[in-house]
C-alpha cells in the first residue's frame, strides 16, 4: 500500500485539488432547482418514480425520450438518475451533487488520458484543471440534464487510456474496462460513435511505435462492443417510428461546420458564454481565429524540431470529429455543454505545441504556470457566477431572452415559464416574439400561443390556433397539441370531446405514450397526469 501511495503520490495530490476546486466552484449549485429546456419534458418525471430495480427494466429498453418519432437510446443517462433516485429518495440536491461529483471525476480521468499520452504528470495537472473549471462546460454541471456529456466523457477517457495500454503492453487487463467503457459510452450518447474513429487515427498516428500484431485484440473488442450496442439499440427502438437520413445528416453537417470556429473562439474565451449562442460568423470572428492560428503556427515553425506535431494532429482531429454528431442536427442551437469531449482534444494540441515551448526556456515555463494559475481562477469564478443562471426557471428563461431576444428557443421557454405562473399577457409576448422569429416549423408555437389564449378565456382564438397547430407535419409536436386541447375540453367540461381528442391523435401517433396515458386518465383509470419523460439532454 505504501509503495502505491508512493509511486502515485502526484496524481493522488492532483486528484485532491481537482476535486476540492470543483467542489468550491460548484458545491452552491445544491440548492437549485431544476431547470428546463423544453417545457414539454419535465426532468426526472419518470425516473423520480422508479423506487425499485425491478423498475428499472422500463428505461433501460425503451428510447430515452417519450416522442413519436426517436432515435435516441441513452439508458446509462436514466440508469444514473435512477441511482441518484434509490439513493437520495428524489431529493433534488443530491442530483446536483452527483454531477459536480462525476465532473470531478471526469477530470480526473482526463488526468490519466493526458498522462497515457506521454504529455506528463505536471503539465497534465493545470490542463484538467482548466477543463475542471471552463466556463464553456459550466452547463454541463449546473443543469443536472447535462450531465449527459460528463458521462459520456468518463467512459471515453477512460476507454481511450485503456485502448492506449493494451495497445502498448498487448495485457489482457485492459480488454475487459476497454469493452465495458466503451459500450457504456455508446450506451450514454451518440456521439461515442466517433471513438472507433479515434482509435484508428491514433493507431494510424503512431503506428511505427505499436506492432501490428498488438491491434488485433483492442479491434476486435472495439468491434464486439459496437455489435452489441447495435443489437440492444435495433431491439429499443424498432418499436420506435425513428429513423435516420444519411444525406440530410451530411448535409447538415456541411451547412453547420463553420460553427468550429465559434467553439473554437469559445475555448479561449474570446466568445462570451450564453445560453443560447446565435452562431453569426462575422469577420470578427474570423479576424480572431486567424490570430489564434497565426500565433500557434508561428510557434510550431520556429520550434518545428520539437514539437510533437502528432499529438497535435491527434488532438485537432479530436476535436472536430467529436463536434461533428453536434452538427448533424437541422437548426440545432450550439450549447456549450456540447464541447465537453471535444474541449480535451483543443487542450492537447495547444500543450502539444507550448511544452516544447516551456522546456526550452525556463522562464517561459514559470510563465506558462503562472498564466495556467490565473486562467484557473478567472474561470473559477466566471463559473461561479455563470452557474447562477441554472438556479431555476424564472434565472435561466429571463438570462436567456434578455442575452439572446432573437432565439426562438428563449422567447418559446420565457412564455411558458409566464403561462405557468399565470401571466397569458406576457407569455403571449414572447410566443408571438418567437414565432416572428421562427424559420421552419412553428407547430410548438402555435400551441403555446393556444394555451396562453387558454389562460385568458379567449376560446375562440386559443381553438383557431389550436387547429392552426395540427396542419403541422411534425408529429411529436402534434404530440403535445393533442395533449394541450384535450385538456383545453376538459376544462370547458366537455370530457367527451377531451376523449375524441386524444383519440384521433392516437390514430395518427398509434405509439405516443402521452396520449395512451392521458387517455387512461380520462377513463378513470390508473395514469399519471405529469407522465413525461426525461428531459432532453443534448
Amino acid at each position: 500500500m505504501n509503495y502505491i501511495a508512493g509511486k502515485y503520490k502526484f496524481h493522488i495530490l492532483s486528484f485532491g485539488i481537482i476535486f476540492f476546486l470543483t467542489f468550491i466552484t460548484y458545491f452552491h449549485t445544491s440548492s437549485f432547482d431544476f431547470t428546463y429546456l423544453d417545457d414539454n419534458t419535465i426532468i426526472l418525471n419518470r425516473t423520480g418514480k422508479m423506487d425499485s430495480l425491478a423498475k428499472a427494466k422500463n428505461f433501460l429498453f425503451e428510447p430515452v425520450f417519450d416522442e413519436a418519432s426517436n432515435v435516441f437510446y441513452r439508458p446509462v443517462l436514466n440508469l444514473s438518475f435512477f441511482i441518484d433516485t434509490l439513493i437520495s429518495g428524489g431529493e433534488i440536491g443530491f442530483y446536483h451533487y452527483s454531477n459536480v461529483l462525476l465532473h470531478s471525476f471526469a477530470s480526473c480521468a482526463l488526468f490519466i488520458f493526458l498522462c497515457v499520452l506521454g504529455i506528463g504528470k505536471k503539465a497534465s495537472l493545470p490542463i484538467s484543471l482548466l477543463f475542471a473549471l471552463h466556463p464553456a462546460l459550466t452547463s454541463a454541471v449546473a443543469w443536472v440534464p447535462g450531465r449527459n456529456d460528463i458521462l459520456l466523457a468518463i467512459f471515453v477517457f477512460i476507454s481511450f487510456t485503456c485502448f492506449i495500454k493494451a495497445l502498448e503492453t498487448e495485457k489482457k487487463a485492459y480488454y475487459t474496462p476497454l469493452f465495458f467503457c466503451l459500450f457504456a459510452a455508446f450506451l450514454t450518447k451518440e456521439t461515442a460513435i466517433i471513438l472507433p474513429l479515434m482509435f484508428a487515427a491514433y493507431f494510424f498516428l503512431y503506428r511505427h511505435k505499436i506492432p501490428k500484431k498488438n491491434a488485433l485484440a483492442p479491434a476486435l473488442v472495439t468491434a464486439a462492443a459496437i455489435m452489441l450496442y447495435m443489437y440492444f439499440r435495433t431491439a429499443t427502438l424498432a418499436q420506435s417510428d425513428g429513423n435516420i437520413d444519411f444525406f440530410k445528416t451530411v448535409k447538415n453537417i456541411i451547412n453547420a461546420s463553420n460553427a468550429t470556429l465559434w467553439y473554437g473562439a469559445t475555448a479561449f474565451l474570446t466568445e462570451k458564454i450564453i445560453l443560447f449562442p446565435q452562431i453569426k460568423i462575422t469577420f470578427l470572428h474570423i479576424a480572431k481565429g486567424l490570430c489564434i492560428i497565426s500565433f500557434f503556427s508561428i510557434l510550431s515553425f520556429i520550434f518545428r524540431k520539437q514539437i510533437n506535431f502528432k499529438l497535435t494532429v491527434f488532438g485537432i482531429l479530436w476535436f472536430i470529429l467529436f463536434l461533428l454528431p453536434t452538427y448533424s442536427m437541422a437548426n440545432n442551437i450550439y450549447f456549450t455543454h456540447r464541447m465537453y469531449v471535444p474541449l480535451a482534444g483543443l487542450f492537447i494540441s495547444v500543450l502539444a505545441i507550448l511544452k516544447p515551448v516551456a522546456q526550452a526556456h525556463a522562464f517561459v515555463k514559470k510563465g506558462l504556470y503562472l498564466l495556467a494559475a490565473g486562467l484557473i481562477i478567472l474561470f473559477a469564478c466566471i463559473s461561479y457566477k455563470q452557474s447562477f443562471f441554472y438556479k431555476d426557471r424564472p434565472s435561466f428563461w429571463l438570462n436567456a431572452v434578455e442575452e439572446t431576444p432573437g432565439s426562438r428557443t428563449a422567447n418559446i421557454g420565457a412564455s411558458k415559464y409566464y403561462a405557468d405562473t399565470n401571466e397569458p399577457d406576457k407569455a403571449l409576448y414572447h410566443a408571438f416574439a418567437a414565432l416572428r422569429i421562427s424559420k421552419g416549423e412553428p407547430s410548438d408555437i402555435l400551441t403555446q400561443i393556444a394555451d396562453s389564449y387558454a389562460l385568458k378565456r379567449e376560446n375562440d382564438k386559443a381553438l383557431f390556433y389550436y387547429n392552426k397547430a395540427l396542419e403541422s407535419s411534425v408529429l411529436n409536436f402534434k404530440e403535445h397539441t393533442y395533449l394541450s386541447l384535450s385538456k383545453f375540453y376538459e376544462k370547458n367540461n366537455d370530457r367527451q370531446k377531451a376523449v375524441e381528442i386524444i383519440e384521433k391523435g392516437l390514430k395518427l401517433i398509434p405509439k405516443s405514450k402521452i396520449l395512451l396515458n392521458r387517455l387512461k386518465i380520462l377513463n378513470d383509470e390508473d395514469g399519471d397526469d405529469g407522465y413525461i419523460i426525461t428531459m432532453k439532454a443534448g
